[in-house]
């Protein structure tokens, strides 16, 4: 209970320790900005020759030419190698790990939730009916939240059209949480049944006094009282 509140206080916050930028992509571009900056300074160059008289007009125009349409082809193809790599260098589908913690993080709360809601309800002894209902389709609906903002957070494939995923993650989840639901409820109701046949047993094993007499008739005992016992852990 205390680690769930601590991670449901320090998820939503464990982005602002990490860089805004990836660092990889900022030096990529770094990189493919300096063939830019090294063509601008290739037409200054041109300038200052023609400023200078070291170069004819037409010489000047046919370079300034050339190197514009240079710097036109060159910022084109720097976008797209810079899309691609980015692409290639997100988490998850999100373009930082920044990001993706801010994604993940405001989201988890709501799957550490449905697990604290979980054990809250074992630990409700009922037998109300309508009651029982009530808290089973209410983790229902916390855990198909859940998990569908879960699915969200890291699918990143996009083979079919954009349509089709909020209605496969609602389907899927529906059918996760329903599975987790009757996991928990089937093995809360395991644990109470063992919990009262060893209470039982306990209690036929202190009460009949066949059992604590001496080892001669131990055997003897055991063999007269092994229906009882067998309808007990059956």
């Amino acid at each position: 209970m205390v680690t769930g509140a601590i991670l449901i206080f320090i998820a939503p916050l464990s982005h602002i320790y990490f860089p805004k930028k990836n660092k990889k992509v900022v030096a990529y571009e770094l990189n493919l900005n300096q063939k830019v900056a090294d063509i601008d300074n290739q037409l200054a160059d041109n300038f200052c020759d023609f400023e200078n008289n070291f170069i004819e007009k037409g010489d000047y125009l046919l370079n300034l030419h050339q190197l514009n349409n240079k710097k036109e082809l060159t910022i084109t193809f720097n976008d797209q190698a810079l899309q691609q790599f980015a692409k290639q260098h997100r988490v998850f589908g999100w373009s930082t790990l920044r990001v993706f913690l801010i994604g993940f993080g405001v989201r988890l709360p709501y799957l550490l939730l449905s697990v604290i809601i979980s054990f809250l309800v074992s630990k409700i002894n009922t037998r109300d009916k309508y009651l029982k209902n009530w808290f089973f389709w209410i983790q229902i609906s916390c855990y198909t939240i859940s998990f569908y903002f879960m699915f969200w957070v890291f699918w990143t494939s996009q083979d079919f059209p954009l349509k089709t995923y909020p209605l496969f993650f609602i389907l899927f989840s529906l059918l996760a949480s329903l599975a987790t639901v009757s996991f928990i409820t089937y093995k809360e109701i395991f644990r109470l049944k063992a919990s009262k046949r060893i209470e039982k047993l306990i209690v036929l094993l202190i009460t009949n006094n066949k059992y604590i007499e001496s080892k001669k008739n131990s055997k003897k005992n055991v063999m007269e009282n092994m229906e009882e016992i067998e309808k007990i852990i059956t």
